[in-house]
């Protein structure tokens, strides 16, 4: 008669449970000394999520933001993973997935290209965003993927647009002075002139220049407004 012996074998061993090949073999021999011929089962375990980047050329976007007044800005999507599986990776622009198929005009977002290298495990992809003239705008990236043992990652990006100049006016005595236009004044025991300067815009940087034919003016009193017209007062280096 024969006798089969059913045995579960559990291994609890953090080594097993990293990333890694494993092999393993089953053997029997029973009380006579006839062996059975030996099983293997080969596994992968895969723990580890895959890697995103969302570049701007050599500038890294991921989880930033970006500023930009140009009027397109080509993105660069990598995904690395050693399991990667024949799935492209979803982006999106504000919400909308950006297509791998051709894009109709209308559209400010151009479809993506992937390119696959199985040696690096890598996938790259490629598409442009254009800004309007003349206009301010905030745009959302978002690029989620998975490997082949389910293990996701999702990465993000800010771009911020910013198409429109800054206005700037001098005024005396609260009236405008008009580029091209000479203005004379009669200087009475060494006063001094006074202009109010006004410079306006959504998003200043921190840097304002006042030149006078050329040269670089100091102790120059300035003023700021917002959209929401807040005023900051300052003073150049």
């Amino acid at each position: 008669s024969s006798t089969e012996q059913n045995c579960i074998y559990t291994c609890d061993s953090d080594e097993l449970k990293k990333d890694g090949v494993y092999v393993i073999t089953v053997n029997a021999k029973d009380g006579v000394g006839n062996s059975a011929t030996a099983e293997t089962i080969t596994y992968t375990v895969d723990v580890t999520a895959p890697k995103i980047t969302i570049k701007s050329g050599d500038t890294d976007l991921a989880n930033g933001e970006f500023w930009t007044n140009g009027a397109s800005t080509t993105v660069t999507v990598t995904v690395s993973d050693k399991h990667l599986t024949d799935v492209n990776p979803t982006v999106t622009v504000d919400d909308t997935t950006v297509s791998e198929e051709a894009t109709t005009s209308d559209s400010n977002v151009n479809n993506i290209t992937w390119i696959t290298d199985s040696t690096s495990g890598t996938k790259t992809g490629t598409f442009t965003i254009s800004h309007d003239e003349s206009k301010e705008a905030l745009h959302r990236i978002k690029v989620t993927a998975a490997d082949s043992a389910n293990n996701s990652a999702e990465q993000s990006a800010t771009i911020h647009v910013d198409r429109v100049k800054p206005t700037a006016s001098i005024t005396d005595n609260n009236e405008p002075l008009t580029e091209g236009t000479t203005k004379y004044y009669k200087m009475l025991n060494g006063q001094d002139v006074q202009f109010n300067l006004m410079v306006a815009d959504t998003n200043l940087s921190e840097k304002i220049v006042v030149t006078d034919n050329g040269s670089t003016l100091e102790n120059v009193t300035w003023t700021v407004t917002d959209p929401t017209e807040n005023v900051v007062a300052g003073k150049t280096a």
